[in-house]
């Protein structure tokens, strides 16, 4: 899985289904925590695309520096089976 703490600012993270190409924007705000496992985690990929401003609810807002805290649990190396190992 993944756990992601955004801190100072708020921005949209985009998300694409590996196998359908499906696209999903969802806005992280500032001071949230952000959860990815199963599907979430390994059927779709997630970016934060770079531009100047973020729209959400309908309202442009110019980017504010974001400060990230990240982790990931690591994938054996195939010949383990690739299963994950807990950190």
């Amino acid at each position: 899985g993944l756990i992601s703490i955004s801190l100072n600012s708020g921005i949209v993270m985009e998300f694409k289904h590996t196998e359908s190409d499906q696209k999903k924007l969802v806005f992280l705000p500032a001071r949230s925590l952000l959860l990815m496992s199963g599907d979430a985690r390994y059927k779709w990929e997630h970016q934060i695309v770079t531009r100047m401003t973020d729209t959400h609810n309908g309202k442009v807002k110019k980017r504010g520096l974001r400060v990230s805290l990240t982790l990931r649990t690591a994938l054996q190396l195939p010949e383990d089976g690739g299963k994950e190992l807990e950190l």
